[in-house]
């Protein structure tokens, strides 16, 4: 009890002075110091509030959708230019390592995970990169982002990175996002809600496919094909 009433006070209090931002917040500091403070504990892009098998068990159940998701929409793993946004502990990077990816690109917002995913997957590449402000700058068959959307609290950043993934996407490219909500709030300083219609917004009907809701972890994955 007395742990969890101190968890609140920080995720509350503490951390929004040291790392808030008017409807923002410092990312790059932030999750620099979560993945320094939890290196490759699954609990640094995961919730540190559950235990280490809990948040394993609940990443197995996600990898199992992954997959069925992927193989729904007959992605080519080992032909596809595959992007991944977003790469934490490397768990999903794992995974498309087991599916034989050839052509990767991976991009992370902290300088802590690069070197980490560089020495761990040397065949893979791996560049230091905020998808909210800067352009992707290539064209991927496949881009993944998992994990990340509910960790893009600003109206203009989010807006910026969805166009951002929408104008790198080849013609007949998938692009895979979760999880998004039934509705758009703010829920902490660095976790706020994203909804179906916010992707509409930037992936238009007349141009793009999107498939879904499937649930996934703490709300649904999407699969958006651009036509």
């Amino acid at each position: 009890m007395i742990i969890s009433i101190l968890r609140a006070i920080k995720k509350r209090i503490i951390y929004p002075f040291f790392y808030g931002k008017r409807n923002d917040y410092n990312a790059e500091k932030y999750w620099h110091d979560r993945f320094l403070k939890y290196g490759d504990s699954i609990l640094g892009p995961g919730n540190d509030a559950m235990s280490e098998s809990q948040n394993l068990e609940m990443y197995r159940k996600a990898k199992s959708i992954f997959l069925e998701t992927c193989d729904k929409e007959k992605i080519d793993f080992q032909k596809s230019r595959i992007c991944e946004i977003g790469l934490g502990t490397g768990f999903y990077t794992g995974i498309l390592k087991e599916q034989s990816v050839k052509n990767y690109k991976g991009y992370d917002i902290s300088d802590v995970v690069i070197p980490r995913m560089s020495k761990i997957f040397p065949d893979f590449s791996f560049s230091l990169k905020d998808i909210s402000s800067e352009p992707l700058g290539d064209t991927f068959d496949v881009i993944f982002l998992i994990d990340v959307i509910q960790h893009i609290v600003n109206d203009e950043k989010c807006r910026f990175a969805l166009e951002n993934i929408r104008d790198s996407l080849s013609s007949g490219g998938i692009f895979l996002i979760g999880p998004l909500a039934p509705k758009n709030s703010k829920l902490l300083f660095y976790v706020r809600s994203w909804t179906i219609d916010d992707l509409k917004k930037v992936f238009t009907e007349d141009k793009f496919k999107i498939s879904g809701p499937i649930d996934f972890r703490n709300g649904t994955l999407h699969s958006i094909r651009k036509l």
